[in-house]
């Protein structure tokens, strides 16, 4: 089975949306940014600043929620840089 009907789809609905200004819920395919990407990183930074908060005031059930989106945040920044 191939995906690639789908996935062009996504990408051209996405597209629609943004050029609405609706909010979409597909892929958008953007160019290289490094600023960016230094971005996405300081949000992951901050994330990690957050779960050594929650840690020292146990808070523990906080924190798989904020690795969750540091490693978003990282995998952002990857995909904004190249």
């Amino acid at each position: 089975m191939t995906f690639q009907p789908q996935v062009n789809e996504c990408f051209v609905l996405a597209q629609n949306d943004e050029n609405k200004g609706k909010k979409h819920k597909g892929l958008l395919e953007v160019k290289k940014n490094d600023k960016k990407a230094e971005e996405y990183i300081k949000k992951a930074k901050t994330n990690l600043e957050l779960c050594e908060i929650y840690k020292k005031r146990r808070l523990d059930y906080k924190i798989p929620e904020e690795w969750f989106y540091t490693m978003y945040y990282c995998a952002l920044a990857i995909l904004s840089k190249f």
